[in-house]
Parts: structure tokens; sequence; C-alpha cells
């Protein structure tokens, strides 16, 4: 019988889905971050970052010749037109990294991290909910998120309506299939509900 898992985390900004990935990271979960592929791919002589230079030109670029990743995320979170193009730029790759990281936990060696987590709010949006064994969604009050977003990244309400704009709505993105993590509440009571969901489905 094979244990091995993989857990998708799917949420809206300020859901907390890095508070869950990290504390089941805790319990001895290997973690891949979709944020962290994307930033990846934005690096200077990539195939991805020739494409998004050629798209939208070097102002996005710093005096070094980096992707000015706040510059581009200004500008195609208040355009549609802009950020339908950098989804089709570098999100290809990103689920073709993704689906590989999969295939290889999947058959990879008894003794590793029995479990992946793989961090991605955007998996129902590339087709990929269904490929997770466990998919968790971690939702909170808007007001909460809001709150949030604003300690932390100093986030207006009409940046978070803008980013929100980007995913699908919570009721689109659940299936029946999906396990809710409501992070509204205290660290311990997030932390208890993890527990629950790796005792009962996660555990080796």
């Amino acid at each position: 019988m094979n244990t091995r898992k993989v857990v998708g985390l799917v949420g809206l900004p300020g859901a907390g889905k890095s508070t869950v990935a990290s504390l089941l990271v805790r319990r001895g979960a290997r973690l891949i971050e979709a944020d962290r592929l994307g930033h990846a791919l934005l690096e200077k002589g990539g195939q991805e970052y020739e494409a998004l230079v050629a798209r939208f030109g070097a102002g996005i670029l710093t005096a070094k010749g980096s992707i000015d990743r706040k510059e581009l995320a200004e500008l195609v979170f208040n355009d549609r037109r802009s950020l339908e193009d950098l989804n089709r730029i570098v999100h290809p790759k990103m689920t073709e990294q993704i689906r590989q990281a999969i295939v290889e936990h999947q058959n990879s060696e008894t003794g590793s991290e029995p479990v992946l987590v793989i961090d991605a709010a955007l998996l129902p949006e590339w087709g990929l909910a269904d490929e997770p064994d466990v998919l968790i969604g971690v939702t909170a009050p808007k007001e909460v998120r809001a709150t949030r977003l604003k300690e932390l990244r100093g986030w207006s309400t009409e940046e978070l309506r803008k980013r929100e704009e980007a995913q699908w709505e919570e009721d689109r993105k659940s299936t029946k299939t999906m396990l809710i993590i409501d992070n509204r509440g205290t660290m311990e009571d997030l932390d208890a509900q993890v527990e629950r969901i790796w005792q009962t489905h996660l555990r080796p």
C-alpha cells in the first residue's frame, strides 16, 4: 500500500495558507510553494524572463536588469489583459513543475518525507484540483483577511479586491472532497484543526 500523500492548499489572500503549510511542515511534510516557483521563473536569462520583458518592456526592470516584482504586480493587477498575458507566459511552466513534483513524490523511495504539500492558491484554476490526494481549503472572513494583509503587507482594501478578482471565488474553488480549515480564530484553534486533518487523512 502506498502511504505517500500529496496535499493541495488553496485559499484567498490573507486566509492563512502559508501558516497552515508551516504547521504541516512541522509535522514532517515537505513543501512546494507556487509563489517561489513563480519567482524563480522571473530570474534574468530564463525563457519566461525574456517573454515578460518582450511583452511589458524595460519599465518592469530594476537598474540591475532583474524584474521588479512589485512594479510588475502594480501593472498586471490594474489591467486584466496584462494579467492574462502574465499568466499565459508563467503559469504553464509552473503547472508543469507542480505535476512533475507530484509524480516524483509518488515514485520516491520510502524513508523520505511521506507528505508533499503544494501551497498554490490557483490549483483549481489550473485544472489541478484533482491531482492531490487531499485538497484543503483555508478560509477566513474577508474583514479578518483584510486586517491581516494590511498589517503584514500594507495592502489597502482596494489592493485586496484586485488580488481577489484574479482568483476564482471561494464557492467556485470548492469541491465535494475539499477539507475546510476555518482560520478566523487563534493559532491554537488553527493548530488543532491541522492536527485533526493530519491524524485522520495524512499520518503514514
